[in-house]
């Protein structure tokens, strides 16, 4: 008999794991599972009830559903038993292997490296752009809906600060699962959302199909539809269309350095230094004149002053700077970085 498989998909979410988790459902012989360590619902355990009941039983839950108070104060007293439980029952109901996906915190990494101890174990990092994934994350706690609806016309105000201190901790949680995985020599693979997923149909399960190929799975699919109740939530292809603020914060994130960063997926490419173990982000300095309208401004050490404004929609800077001409001299230069992307220059009299 071949060894049972267990593939771990590891990530954040709003990356596409529900799409992801639906392709891996129609793998012949494997028990395709959700978040089964979601807050209040070991999801995807509903699929399979016989495995359910069993589960409960293992567990000494009587009758338990996905979402019993009983079955998952079980599961987080003891998270590596509530996996073998699982496992254990998919293997007697004759799956060849079981999928599920942990998101970073659900469990500590004490019980991820407990995991990966386990035979027949891989991992699948799943990741995609920093800001497309904060956004719809953002879009989903606006909606309280994470399935199932468009909302390519919902545009939201994205807060900068909020954003990058969410994408830090998140790289840090992600870098430690990622030197978890590293250190137990399992096989493990990446998908990105955007290079593997966003795709037509086929495509898409062919990506899926070289990377289960890359941790030592021979997949055949049963079929290569996606599910009906998977829905694209934002049509948009530029995350500047998906946000009200969307020029605004582009201008922030490139007079930060932080563009290029916001937009890679993590786990790929350099981190920036901020992010680096004991480094500290710094409080944001109290409001000032130079920032009414949502300007933020930044001097320049030439003698042109240079401004750029990351919002532009009035003229109060400009009128601000002509009435402060004597203490920056003659003909000082005032650049405002415009929605059209273009740069323009306007002198001011003294």
């Amino acid at each position: 008999m071949s060894e049972f498989r267990e593939i771990l998909v590891l990530g954040l979410g709003r990356s596409g794991s529900n799409l992801l988790t639906t392709i891996l459902r129609n793998v012949e012989g494997n028990a395709g599972f959700y978040e089964i360590f979601f807050d209040t619902k070991a999801q995807g355990l509903q699929h399979h009830p016989t495995i359910l009941d069993r589960v409960g039983a293992r567990l000494g839950v009587a009758a338990p559903d996905a979402e019993s108070p009983a079955l998952l104060a079980a599961r987080d007293a003891d998270p590596v038993a509530f996996f073998d439980a699982v496992s254990a029952e998919a293997r007697a109901a004759g799956f060849q292997s079981m999928s599920c996906k942990i998101f970073a915190r659900q469990i500590s990494i004490g019980n991820l490296e407990r995991l990966l101890k386990r035979p027949g174990i891989s991992v699948i990092f799943l990741t995609r752009s920093r800001i497309d994934r904060y956004i719809s994350e953002l879009k989903g706690t606006i909606t309280q809906s994470y399935v199932k609806e468009d909302t390519t016309a919902l545009r939201p105000r994205l807060d900068l600060r909020k954003f990058l201190s969410t994408a830090f901790r998140q790289d840090r949680d992600l870098d430690k699962m990622q030197e978890a995985v590293g250190l137990s020599c399992v096989p493990q693979a990446h998908i990105d959302y955007s290079r593997d997923l966003d795709l037509p149909e086929a495509a898409r399960v062919q990506a899926v199909a070289r990377v289960l190929r890359a941790v030592g799975a021979e997949p055949v699919f049963t079929k290569t539809e996606t599910e009906g109740w998977i829905v694209k939530q934002d049509t948009n292809t530029d995350w500047r269309d998906k946000i009200e603020n969307g020029f605004e914060v582009a201008s922030a994130l490139a007079g930060l350095g932080l563009q290029t960063y916001a937009e890679a997926a993590p786990l790929t490419g350099k981190v920036p230094l901020r992010h680096q173990p004991g480094a500290v982000m710094p409080e944001p300095r109290e409001p000032s004149l130079l920032d009414e309208g949502g300007y933020n401004i930044a001097l320049s050490a030439d003698p042109v002053i240079t401004f750029t404004a990351i919002q532009y929609g009035r003229s109060f800077l400009a009128e601000w700077m002509g009435g402060q001409a004597r203490a920056f001299g003659a003909r000082r230069g005032v650049h405002f970085l415009k929605p059209t992307w273009t740069m323009e220059t306007t002198d001011l009299a003294p």
